[in-house]
């Protein structure tokens, strides 16, 4: 597949993801690289190259740092703030964390189990914290070396397989889907987190392919990732997700980090929570449909779920323009972070390294993702699972 460019203009969602998937292609390298010629590459150097490479692509795209002073309290790598150009504001924290392979975990595990010196508290705690009092999304972006034959997710975004050597996790996920031991969630092997892991381009990916609603009768390729996603797409021009327009990046990267935080959910308490939705299906008969697609047919067929009652479940604030912190207005403004501003976090040790703000206008016209996908006829886009047989249905992109 030809390599996507991001050199000519064009749409903030289309760069953005271009920017990510090349991103992570080139990270991918650079640590199988590093391990072949002993020149080992950090999490911290990574993340670096990869802001300083997104600032150089996006213009829209500004980066801030708080004053040398902080530098010891940081509990995420960085924090992203982004609109659709209306005002309206919501925010993602992100951790990075490199895949790890000693020799008694050949097969690589990521290191979750990591505690912060200076509290005493684990990382991840302190990064759910963060999230819950500021009303974010908590992602950790998971760094994994390029290396044939191996697959760092169950998902496919349709710019390419090598986009999952950089791949978004919500922090929910290793909160609520892994045990703790001692008080401490310990390091989560690469084996038990692919299912919940989404190459990262497909976080500002705007091609989202669906089933009609209802389905046609017969075998449903729909996963846990596609209902998920579906039910949080519902009823868009309500209060949470109408806030944002519909084409714009902001509303993908909104609806996207929102899936990963649903997926932490199990699908019991998705059956359970809108189970009074079903009733109406639940008389039909459908001969010989086997029942592994039954609950998932009956949650995709349901017209009612409310995009709103799952955003109050994810605690996700939208902020005005006016209520973002003094740090993020000087970011944003491309303005040194005055030095007698600190982060509010700062003293529980939970300040980020960078503060991000994007503004992703809303598309001017339908853009298609540069490159050509992979294999449609044995692959379909994300959301679905990576399939091996091709769908029966015909898919429709919904106006984005």
């Amino acid at each position: 597949m030809p390599t996507p460019t991001s050199s000519a203009p064009g749409p903030v969602m289309t760069r953005l993801a271009t920017a990510l998937f090349r991103n992570a292609q080139s990270a991918g390298r650079n640590f199988r690289d590093g391990e072949r010629h002993n020149i080992r590459q950090g999490e911290e150097g990574t993340t670096e190259r990869i802001l300083l490479n997104l600032a150089k692509t996006i213009p829209e795209l500004h980066v801030g740092a708080f004053s040398h002073r902080e530098e010891s309290r940081y509990g995420a790598d960085w924090e992203w703030w982004i609109s659709d150009g209306s005002n309206k504001w919501f925010q993602l924290v992100i951790q990075a964390k490199k895949l790890q392979t000693p020799k008694a975990h050949p097969a690589g595990k990521y290191k979750i189990k990591h505690k912060i010196r200076s509290s005493g508290m684990q990382q991840i705690d302190l990064l759910d914290l963060y999230a819950r009092k500021s009303g974010a999304q908590s992602l950790y972006a998971l760094y994994n070396p390029a290396a044939r034959g191996v697959r760092y997710s169950d998902h496919r975004c349709c710019l390419g397989p090598s986009g999952d050597r950089i791949t978004a996790v919500s922090a929910d996920v290793f909160l609520k889907r892994f045990p703790r031991t001692k008080g401490l969630i310990d390091d989560v092997p690469l084996a038990a987190i692919r299912e919940y892991a989404l190459p990262w381009s497909c976080l500002a990916n705007d091609r989202v392919a669906t089933h009609d609603v209802p389905p046609p009768p017969g075998p449903s390729p729909l996963t846990f990732m596609q209902f998920a996603q579906w039910t949080v797409m519902q009823d868009a021009n309500r209060d949470s997700l109408g806030t944002f327009d519909s084409t714009s990046a902001a509303y993908s990267l909104l609806v996207n980090s929102v899936t990963m935080k649903a997926l932490a959910q199990s699908q019991d308490w998705f059956t359970r929570n809108y189970r009074h939705y079903l009733d109406d299906w639940m008389g039909v008969e459908r001969p010989g449909q086997p029942e592994e697609w039954k609950d998932a047919q009956k949650i995709a067929i349901s017209r009612h779920e409310s995009s709103d009652e799952l955003f109050a479940q994810q605690r996700i604030r939208i902020f005005d323009r006016a209520e973002l912190p003094a740090y993020v207005s000087a970011v944003l403004s491309n303005e040194p972070i005055p030095e007698d501003v600190r982060h509010p976090f700062s003293e529980i040790d939970a300040a980020p390294k960078q503060i991000l703000t994007l503004i992703a206008p809303p598309r001017v016209q339908p853009v298609e993702p540069p490159g050509e996908p992979q294999n449609l006829t044995n692959t379909t886009c994300y959301p679905f699972r990576v399939t091996s047989h091709q769908s029966p249905f015909q898919y429709r992109y919904l106006g984005r």
